[in-house]
């Protein structure tokens, strides 16, 4: 079943995946065999969906189940052909396209590197600044507590030391 999902892929995904961005005779090669898929693909899908009526007519569950199952052979070929004119039409490097096309097909998510990232709001930038200027802030209070705290056990010690020196002159 994974087999016949895959099979409008055969020719298309190593094309794309091959196919440098400046070659105009591999870019027009890619265009016809296109639509060549996409006139091969309708028809296969039209020929499912009249073997699926028929079939539907005649009550045959199994002719149904392998109508369905050429209607949606049909659709994977037009999906790939689609899949490689957006490959010609955008600036997208066509491997990535295709690399997307087969992982669609495969099921299998997208990677996060291949996914844009968003840009960066207003709000995320000022509330970033403020929690930057709150912890700059908590460090030099930090460091005065500190400071000050050192004062206050350095006091006591010199007092305590000037006082017992006058005891003992007494």
């Amino acid at each position: 079943m994974m087999q016949g999902a895959l099979e409008p892929s055969t020719e298309m995904v190593p094309r794309l995946m091959r196919l440098s961005v400046g070659t105009d005779s591999a870019r027009a090669d890619l265009a016809r065999l296109a639509g060549e898929r996409m006139l091969e693909g309708t028809t296969r899908l039209a020929r499912g969906v009249a073997g699926l009526a028929a079939a539907e007519e005649r009550g045959e569950n199994a002719a149904m189940s392998i109508a369905l199952q050429e209607a949606r052979h049909g659709l994977g070929i037009i999906e790939s052909a689609i899949s490689a004119r957006a490959a010609l039409d955008t600036s997208v490097a066509p491997a990535e396209v295709a690399d997307a096309w087969l992982r669609s097909e495969l099921g299998l998510p997208v990677p996060v590197s291949a996914q844009a990232s968003p840009p960066l709001s207003s709000f995320h930038l000022a509330l970033m600044t403020i929690l930057l200027l709150f912890f700059a802030s908590m460090v030099v209070i930090h460091y005065r507590r500190m400071r000050a705290i050192e004062a206050l056990l350095a006091a006591p010690s010199a007092a305590a030391s000037g006082s017992t020196s006058a005891r003992a002159e007494t």
